[in-house]
């Protein structure tokens, strides 16, 4: 198993996903860290105390190491350590120090990458679920076929990465063309990824993943979604850099069966993609609107 670790300046947090890691004991293990930022008060130290976590690797491993002497900001430092992660490795999974998994995480990504590796349309498996099994279409499965990804917790593989492409140097064929008008329920679903992706493009967020959910939509491929979340995201605070709200609004997390309950066919749910663009992201983004007017009215 290898497994890429994204960390930068919150030691506490990082040693509690390491813990998890090393739990689990994977064979190949690779630590990206960031850089201190200039401006920032003691932030070296924080820096230094997260990258620490390599001294409480106590089972037989491989390591590597990617530690930046300077920042990279989240969408130049995350993406590039995923890169660098994938020109070492065909297949792997990936975690920041944010988001905590519960143990079955690791053998439901090992056992779908395995079982998906041939599938060049399957390019993602999620570990988070931010849906209640009353959203999805049949939840006699562990797991359904998406369209929509969450990184807070994930595994791929090479052959996928090397579709990634950082600038979305395509977007208007996505709104023009028929084969992806028929990805989503409805024709907004479709639009709202589109102005998501340009809103990112005009570097308004120093984000890394909608670059991956462009890549994946343009590429016309399929992502695994577990029925259960098992993923927390422990980085809600003021020093996050994107999970500032307090806003714990996802589903708790629960542990799947090692004997996978798998779908015969790869379908994509479609109804579940509806369920979750209108009940997580649209809602999302009105409560960030609705924040930011408060804000500005106070």
């Amino acid at each position: 198993m290898n497994v890429l670790l994204i960390i930068f300046n919150r030691p506490k947090l990082t040693a509690r996903v390491f813990e998890q890691i090393r739990k689990s004991r994977p064979a190949k293990l690779f630590i990206a860290a960031d850089g201190p930022r200039d401006d920032i008060v003691d932030e070296k130290q924080l820096c230094e105390e997260s990258r620490a976590v390599i001294g409480m690797i106590d089972w037989p491993c491989e390591i590597e190491t990617r530690f930046q002497e300077n920042n990279l900001g989240c969408k130049m430092h995350v993406s590039s350590a995923i890169t660098w992660f994938f020109n070492n490795v065909e297949e792997g999974i990936i975690l920041e120090d944010d988001c905590l998994p519960v143990p079955s995480f690791f053998l439901f990504c090992t056992k779908l990458l395995d079982k998906y590796k041939h599938e060049e349309s399957i390019m993602h498996i999620n570990g988070s679920n931010f849906l209640d099994t009353s959203h999805i279409s049949d939840s006699s499965f562990d797991y359904h076929f998406s369209r929509c990804i969450h990184v807070w917790g994930w595994a791929s593989w090479k052959r996928a990465w090397n579709k990634y492409d950082l600038n979305m140097s395509h977007i208007d064929l996505l709104k023009h063309s028929d084969e992806f008008s028929n990805f989503f329920l409805k024709k907004k679903h479709l639009n709202y990824w589109i102005r998501h992706f340009r809103h990112i493009k005009k570097n308004a967020i120093d984000t890394w993943d909608a670059q991956w959910q462009y890549s994946i939509l343009y590429n016309g491929g399929i992502v695994v979604s577990p029925n259960i979340n098992m993923i927390e995201n422990i980085g809600f605070g003021i020093d996050a850099t994107h999970t500032s709200s307090n806003d714990k609004r996802f589903i708790p997390v629960g542990e799947i069966s090692s004997t996978l309950r798998c779908p015969p066919t790869v379908d994509v749910d479609m109804q579940a993609d509806d369920n979750l663009i209108s009940t997580v992201y649209e809602r999302s983004i009105y409560r960030r609107i609705t924040s930011k007017v408060l804000s500005i009215i106070r």
